[in-house]
């Protein structure tokens, strides 16, 4: 969902610190993402989407975003603070209201 750093590869969200959801094992993670799938998909007629990342590459994505102060200015959909509400880290290392992703993935039918 949303944009990724890489073509063609969607982009992967976990809420930042503070979430248990962005914890859970790695094992755990694949199982919700097969769970996930629809029948088309886990047939192989339509693409399914990229596997949830591990606990490593979050950490290669968290410390970019960390290393850009991501979390220091405004979101870029709604410009207000993220000290207001809780934030998500997508894939690619850029950092939204979670609210304000959901929002815009509804807006453009993603």
């Amino acid at each position: 969902r949303g944009l990724q750093s890489q073509a063609a590869e969607p982009c992967r969200s976990a809420p930042s610190s503070g979430f248990r959801h962005a914890e859970l094992d790695y094992d755990e993670k694949l199982r919700r993402h097969q769970a996930s799938l629809s029948l088309a998909q886990r047939m192989g007629l339509v693409a399914e989407p990229a596997q949830p990342l591990t606990s490593v590459q979050w950490e290669h994505v968290k410390h970019a975003s960390d290393s850009r102060q991501d979390s220091e200015v405004p979101c870029s959909i709604c410009l207000e603070d993220f000290r207001t509400r809780p934030q998500v880290i997508l894939s690619c290392s850029h950092v939204f209201h979670g609210e304000c992703l959901r929002s815009f993935e509804r807006f453009a039918g993603k």
